[in-house]
C-alpha cells in the first residue's frame, strides 16, 4: 500500500501540469481581461474516500484500555500509493458537477463549459482566470466541497501579487510579470559561497563546454562533499532557469556534469550564481 521500492504503475501514477500552462492562462487573462484568483485546499487527501481497504494497527502511544487494536481508514492519506491519484479523480468528479471539462491531453487543466472561466490545478494548488463574478461564484462553489485558503481575485487591470507554486505573478499596468522564487538565490549564494563576489553580466562561463569524458583528467574531478554542494547549487539552477529563459543554455551545459563535476564546471556554477545575483528580479514578461 505504501511505496517500498516497487516501480509505479498506471494505477499509481497520478497527472500534474507543465508549468507552460500558468503562463497560457495568464496569457488568456490579459486578452480577455479576466481576474486572478489562487486557491489552496486544505487536508486535500483526507477529502478523499478510500476505496481500498486498508486496516492500521493503532500506535501504542495512543492506546487505552478498551481501546480497539486496529483502524480502518476511512479516507486517503498522503503517502498512500494511490492517494494523489484519487484525489485527482475525486476533484475532477467534484469540477465537472460544477460544469467544468478537462483537457485530454492533461488533465489537470479545465475550462468551464458556459462561463469563461480556465483553471489548473497541482496536487492542491488551483489557479483560477475568470471574470470577477466568475471567481467569486467558483470559490463559493468549491468551498462547499473543500475547506479553502484563497487570494483575489485580482483584476489583470490592476496593480497586484500573488503567488502560486512559489512563483511571483505581478500584475503591472502595462502586462504580468513572472518571477521564479526569490530566495532560491540568496539560498544559492549561500551554499557556494559567493555571497561577497562581484556581480557578472553575462550568465555563461566562456571557458565551459558540454561534459565530454575524453577531455577530463582525473585531478579535476570534485571530491565526494564538493560534488554534493555542486549538484545542490545545481539543483537550485534547475528550478529558477524554469522561468528564467536567459540562464537555461548555461544551466543545460552545468547540467552534463551532473554525473561527474568538475573543478571547472564549479567554477561556471559560482559564476552563473553571480550572474543571478545581479539579476534577482528578472522575469518573464507576458
Amino acid at each position: 500500500e505504501f511505496r517500498s521500492g516497487a516501480q509505479s504503475t498506471e494505477e499509481t501514477f497520478a497527472p500534474t501540469s507543465s508549468k507552460y500552462v500558468v503562463n497560457i492562462l495568464l496569457i488568456l487573462c490579459l486578452i480577455h481581461q479576466l481576474s486572478i484568483l489562487v486557491c489552496d485546499i486544505k487536508d486535500a487527501f483526507l477529502t478523499v474516500p478510500q476505496r481500498e481497504l486498508v486496516i492500521v494497527e493503532v500506535p501504542s502511544w495512543i492506546k487505552s484500555e478498551g481501546s480497539p487494536q486496529f483502524w480502518k481508514l476511512c479516507r486517503c492519506l498522503p503517502g498512500q500509493r494511490r492517494a494523489a491519484l484519487h484525489w485527482n479523480e475525486f476533484f475532477e468528479s467534484v469540477v465537472q458537477q460544477m460544469g467544468f471539462i478537462a483537457f485530454e491531453p492533461m488533465p489537470t487543466v479545465f475550462r468551464h463549459t458556459d462561463r469563461r472561466v480556465y483553471l489548473t490545478i497541482h496536487v492542491d494548488d488551483l489557479l483560477v482566470i475568470g471574470s470577477d463574478f466568475d471567481c467569486k461564484w467558483f470559490l463559493n462553489e468549491l468551498s462547499l466541497h473543500f475547506n479553502l485558503k484563497s487570494s483575489g481575485p485580482f483584476s489583470s487591470s490592476e496593480p497586484a501579487e500573488v503567488q502560486y507554486l512559489k512563483k511571483n505573478i505581478i500584475i503591472t499596468p502595462d502586462g504580468i510579470v513572472v518571477e521564479p522564487c526569490k530566495q532560491y538565490i540568496p539560498k544559492l549564494l549561500e551554499l557556494l559561497h559567493v555571497e561577497n563576489r562581484r556581480e557578472k553580466t553575462c550568465p555563461h562561463h566562456n571557458n565551459l563546454e558540454a561534459y565530454s569524458r575524453d577531455k577530463i583528467l582525473p585531478g579535476e574531478l570534485l571530491n565526494a562533499e564538493q560534488a554534493r554542494v555542486f549538484r545542490g547549487g545545481l539543483g537550485l539552477c534547475l528550478y529558477l532557469a524554469q522561468d528564467r529563459p536567459d540562464v537555461q543554455e548555461a544551466v543545460r551545459v552545468l547540467s552534463t556534469y551532473m554525473g561527474s563535476p568538475t573543478v571547472r564546471a564549479m567554477s561556471a556554477l559560482k559564476h552563473l550564481a553571480c550572474y543571478l545575483k545581479g539579476t534577482a528580479e528578472y522575469g518573464i514578461f507576458l
